[in-house]
């Protein structure tokens, strides 16, 4: 039941992003597609996915006690977000995902290699398919 609700509550919030997405508009692009489809795509897979917890999810007693792994989640994200732009796209994300994957159970070296590679493959992905740009850190000088 408790994944049912949050399942309905993502949905929820996901109608919002979308409704917010489909209003951004820039009076001059420098790409063809703009900025809006990658919040497009994000907020229509937002609402789309919670549905398979909504239908196949098994039944359960609903507790919503916080537990402390998802606290540990919240922290690690807001973390990432805070070191972002200093520490710049593959030096935070390598980190966070190592440390998400060692908060779900993975041991060091699974968390090492989960991050390293979730961080090249996603920068591979952002720059030469998205030519976006990420930032390489100011720690290294490099803005």
């Amino acid at each position: 039941m408790k994944a049912r609700i949050i399942a309905a509550l993502f949905t929820v919030i996901g109608a919002g992003l979308l409704i917010l997405s489909l209003q951004i508009s820039v009076p001059f692009s420098y790409d063809p597609l703009g900025p809006k489809p990658f919040p497009v795509f994000v907020s229509i897979a937002l609402i789309i996915l919670p549905f398979w917890i909504i239908f196949f999810a098994p039944d359960k007693k609903a507790d919503f006690t916080i537990e402390k792994r998802s606290v540990k989640l919240i922290l690690i994200l807001c973390i990432y977000m805070a070191a972002f732009e200093y520490f710049g796209f593959m030096v935070s994300t390598t980190f966070t995902c190592c440390f998400i994957a060692r908060t779900v159970g993975s041991n060091r070296m699974q968390g090492w290699l989960t991050g390293l590679l979730i961080s090249i493959v996603f920068y591979g992905v952002f720059r030469l398919m998205l030519d976006a740009q990420l930032p390489l850190g100011k720690i290294f000088g490099i803005d």
